[in-house]
């Protein structure tokens, strides 16, 4: 995953088997007209989901992860949208960033924080080619 075109990897961080939510496809839309017009689009419209995307950060020493966590959340935690691209959908979508509030670190044998990031989607595709009516 990728999070502004940064690789989450850099940070020493990975998204948590729980994200797999963000991984499915959304639902579609249903057709907005029931008077016959179609709309005819690219791709399908799909609803607006909300993730919320549980990255581990991990690393040697204390300093590195205080570090790579400010690095992290300052990448992460800025207003408005940014590209994130998940591997497993293939796709970059543009997500409107909603809040990084929850950070748990563990500190044992490895130094390692669980930081729970949460994103609006929006995953319409406003590229329409044509509008049809009927009679």
């Amino acid at each position: 995953a990728s999070i502004r075109g940064v690789d989450l990897g850099d940070y020493g961080a990975s998204l948590d088997d729980v994200y797999i939510g963000a991984a499915a496809a959304p639902a579609e839309l249903k057709e907005p007209y029931n008077d016959g017009r179609t709309l005819h689009l690219d791709t399908l419209r799909r609803k607006s989901a909300d993730w919320t995307l549980y990255i581990d950060l991990a690393a040697p020493t204390l300093d590195h992860f205080i570090h790579n966590w400010s690095a992290l959340y300052n990448a992460i935690a800025a207003p408005g949208t940014f590209p994130l691209y998940l591997r497993e959908r293939g796709t970059t979508s543009e997500v409107f960033y909603r809040d990084c509030t929850a950070c748990t670190a563990i500190f044992g044998t490895w130094h390692a924080a669980k930081m729970q990031i949460k994103v609006t989607c929006s995953i319409d595709d406003h590229s329409v080619l044509s509008v049809f009516g009927s009679v």
